[in-house]
């Protein structure tokens, strides 16, 4: 079983992974940004490309290559990784921002090890990865803000929580966003019938 939430309460991504009758292992590596090819400004072609999108292998496994150099991954205390680099240069646009990433590993009767590439997990059920970011942007003026001190603030007050409280302050925190009117349009025998059926009529 999973679950994800992105909570604007903890400012972290919460992911659960839950295993029933067995344990969960795996390992998490950073792969890091690829090279992006920007479309030239005079494209005249159309706006979504409508060609098949080649079939998913869900159980494959992405290579991940060699990084950037300036992407330095560490281990982050005993179940947690810690990425930071610098972004590129875009057309016109200077590189002038760095970034951190951050993932720890919550886990209940497992084990977790800090690799220089990422994490490792065996053993355990449950698992919650707690993954936070952040970059130096802190105001239109100034892009020298620490983002490493950013992510592990917010990683470590997250793993003061247990996920049942991760998850209600996440919902507590929406519905105070979303949750200002109901609107209720009245309903009728025909909400029972299966959808076709309802357009067919």
């Amino acid at each position: 079983r999973r679950e994800t939430f992105a909570s604007a309460a903890d400012k972290v991504i919460v992911h659960r992974l839950e295993a029933e009758g067995g344990a969960i292992a795996f390992s998490l590596d950073y792969r890091g940004p690829r090279k992006v090819d920007y479309p030239s400004p005079d494209y005249s072609g159309p706006a979504t490309d409508t060609r098949a999108a080649a079939e998913t292998d869900w159980l494959g496994r992405e290579v991940l290559g060699k990084a950037r150099p300036d992407v330095v991954v560490v281990a982050d205390g005993r179940d947690g990784v810690l990425i930071t680099g610098r972004n590129e240069s875009a057309p016109g646009v200077p590189a002038g921002l760095t970034y951190a990433l951050g993932v720890r590993a919550l886990v209940e009767g497992g084990s977790v090890e800090a690799t220089a590439t990422g994490l490792v997990v065996r053993g355990a059920r449950p698992v919650t990865l707690l993954i936070a970011a952040a970059t130096s942007y802190t105001n239109y003026r100034a892009v020298s803000g620490d983002p490493a001190a950013l992510v592990r603030a917010r990683l470590n007050a997250a793993a003061k929580k247990t996920y049942a409280a991760l998850k209600a302050d996440h919902v507590a925190a929406h519905r105070v966003l979303f949750g200002g009117f109901d609107l209720d349009l009245g309903r009728t025998a025909r909400a029972d019938l299966p959808t076709d059926e309802r357009i067919g009529e």
